[in-house]
This record gives C-alpha cells, sequence and structure tokens, in this order.
C-alpha cells in the first residue's frame, strides 16, 4: 500500500501517524495485560485489539489514510476481514473476554476478532526487558 499523505516515516524509515500516541498506548496496555498474568495468579489479564472500528472519533479520518490504515491491519492480523468494521463488531471481543471462563482463554495473550493473535512487536525493542521494565516503572508511579 502506498503511504497516505497523512502518514510520514522519519529518517530511520519508521513510520509515524496521528495514530502514534494511541499505538504507545495500546502497546503498554498488551505489556501491562502480558505481565501481570505472569505475576499474579490470581488475577486473569488479557489485552486485545478491537479493530479499527467506525465510531464518532474514525469518521474525521480521511478516506485514503482510513485504507491504509486498514490495509496494515489486515496484513498483520487477519487478511479478509472487513475494516473498518462496526461498533458492534469491535465490541465483540471485549465482550468474549468479559464473559468466558479464564479456563476458555489463555491468561496474558493478546486476542483480535475474537481470536488468540501473535503479541505486536515493538519496533527495535526486546519484548522481555520493555515488558519487565515499563511494568515496574507503572507499579513506581501507582504507588505514588
Amino acid at each position: 500500500a502506498t503511504t497516505p499523505p497523512l502518514a510520514k516515516k522519519d529518517p530511520n524509515g519508521t513510520m509515524l501517524s496521528n495514530g502514534t500516541n494511541y499505538g504507545i498506548t495500546k502497546f503498554a496496555q498488551v505489556v501491562q495485560a502480558k505481565v501481570l498474568a505472569e505475576r499474579e495468579s490470581k488475577v486473569a489479564a488479557y489485552s486485545f485489539r478491537p479493530g479499527l472500528v467506525l465510531t464518532p472519533m474514525t469518521a474525521p479520518i480521511p478516506v485514503p489514510y482510513l485504507k491504509y490504515m486498514c490495509s496494515t491491519l489486515q496484513e498483520d492480523y487477519n487478511p479478509g476481514v472487513t475494516c473498518p468494521i462496526s461498533a458492534e463488531q469491535g465490541a465483540a471481543t471485549a465482550a468474549l473476554l468479559a464473559v468466558n471462563s479464564s479456563s476458555a482463554l489463555e491468561d496474558g495473550a493478546f486476542y483480535y476478532q475474537c481470536l488468540k493473535a501473535p503479541m505486536p512487536v515493538p519496533q527495535g525493542r526486546v519484548w522481555d526487558t520493555m515488558a519487565d521494565a515499563l511494568f515496574n516503572q507503572s507499579l513506581k508511579w501507582v504507588r505514588q
């Protein structure tokens, strides 16, 4: 897919967009669930990607950029899934994780389209050290 005008690459070739802050926040949430599941046996923790959902927040996004974002999601997670999706479709994974027993799900796993999916890979980072460092820092912030 060609890069639309709203998406730019930095000098190292890393994609930058208006979604960057969201991506960082989402990665932190994925890390929190993974590490919490490893450290706390009495708590079930999951993370998920609802998908690119048609909402009032996404409505102003220009169509070329929406198509670009959808093509990236489909390549990474599930070719052939309609994108963008309805709010009901976006809520399905959250509902699945909320109502299923923990024995039916993998603790600490990442879910997309109601299925276990590969964990997102942070560019240039190592999951194990990055996850623990971020989790430990968040504990410090909460305890202050």
